[in-house]
């Protein structure tokens, strides 16, 4: 008899244990999909930031050498940012819709603004960005990039877009990250 009750509360802790896992691993699954997506976002957005400081030093080198703003800063600021974004598959494209814009701005030359800074830009033209507060110091270069997650655009996106069917979604955002580097 004393068998018999032992099998019965085991087999009742089966149906406990079921209903359980039932609850707990859809909440899970859930959990790790949004670790995989922050992780993405993430890691993404580091290499927005790694492009930003090596185009800005990779500029402000390239002027102190004696280059030609408005001729080699654009340039140099494209092979910058493609060799550290180029692993998320994102790329500076002078193409509307590639996702992605760089700004590179100067206070040394002269382009007719009020303020006296020289901005160019290249990339995607349709992607705008807020004018700085504050103007670039003399000795300065300054390099926003622009950053807009949508696989519609020329470049893949970087970030898969799985709490979508939650109601979270990244797809459509922008991104800018700016860096200044001293001209040396």
């Amino acid at each position: 008899m004393i068998v018999k009750s032992r099998n019965l509360t085991i087999r009742k802790r089966r149906g406990v244990q079921s209903l359980e896992a039932l609850l707990v691993i859809p909440v899970l699954v859930i959990a790790l999909m949004a670790m995989m997506q922050f992780t993405a976002i993430s890691s993404v957005l580091q290499a927005v930031e790694g492009a930003a400081d090596e185009a800005a030093r990779e500029v402000a080198k390239a002027e102190v050498r004696g280059g030609d703003f408005v001729l080699d800063a654009p340039a140099v600021a494209e092979d910058a940012v493609n060799r550290v974004l180029g692993v998320h598959g994102l790329n500076v494209l002078n193409s509307n819709g590639s996702g992605v814009r760089v700004f590179i701005e100067d206070a040394d030359n002269d382009d007719g603004d009020a303020d006296g800074n020289t901005s160019l830009s290249i990339g995607d033209s349709l992607l705008t960005r807020v004018a700085p507060a504050m103007g670039v110091a003399a000795s300065e270069v300054r390099i926003t990039i622009l950053v807009s997650l949508d696989p519609a655009g020329g470049n893949n996106d970087p970030i898969p877009n799985l709490l979508n069917y939650f109601g979270l979604s990244f797809q459509g955002k922008r991104y800018a990250i700016t860096a200044t580097a001293l001209k040396e």
